[in-house]
């Protein structure tokens, strides 16, 4: 949900920036809190995989770069 609004809002919309999905199976990195998490496309499982922030997939999928501080 939109804070400012109170409308529903495609996860991915809100995560453009700070997402990255796999050219394969297109599963999603994404960052919260400084945490890297990864999940299916359609929603269902997560997993949290390292701290650090701006994820991206190599692109064939089998790597993901990002920043830690």
């Amino acid at each position: 949900m939109e804070i400012l609004s109170g409308q529903l809002v495609p996860l991915f919309s809100l995560l453009a920036l700070l997402a990255s999905m796999a050219p394969i199976d297109e599963s999603i990195l994404f960052t919260v809190s400084g945490e890297i998490w990864v999940m299916d496309p359609q929603g269902g499982s997560r997993e949290r995989l390292v701290q650090g922030i701006y994820p991206r997939f190599s692109p064939d999928g089998r790597r993901i770069a990002f920043c830690r501080w």
